[in-house]
């Protein structure tokens, strides 16, 4: 059975050959699992609704406390990384295609981490009545 967050038999995001299509397409993999299971904001059009104010705003959900750091400052390296991929005159390539599927590969794997706890009940998977 594969990941919730990718497409069935998918695998690693590296399957992406095309590096712009790696940037693209994981960056919105992220921006659609924080909005769908961190309660980030959906507002396409509005200012303020980049990825990097989606990382911002997402909770956890069986705490409500923000994303870890270290899982940030991945994110905002992808996020920043994909950014000059899109927009940079000269910027045609990953500068380490090897990072940049390593710490999406990880950041799918501990958001999953995340969105499973908030699915079995929160941290210890066992509530009080």
């Amino acid at each position: 059975m594969g990941s919730v967050f990718s497409s069935p038999g998918s695998g690693s995001i590296g399957r992406y050959k095309n590096d712009f299509e790696l940037a693209c397409r994981t960056t919105k993999l992220f921006a659609e699992i924080l909005e769908r299971d961190f309660g980030a904001p959906d507002r396409p059009t509005d200012p303020g609704s980049g990825l990097h104010d989606k990382i911002t705003a997402a909770r956890i959900p069986s705490s409500g406390g923000p994303l870890p750091p270290e899982l940030i400052r991945r994110m905002r390296y992808v996020t920043t990384v994909r950014n000059r991929i899109v927009h940079e005159v000269g910027c045609d390539a990953l500068p380490d295609r090897t990072k940049f599927v390593g710490d999406c590969d990880g950041i799918l794997a501990e958001l999953e981490h995340l969105a499973a706890r908030k699915k079995r009940g929160g941290a210890g998977g066992c509530a009080v009545m």
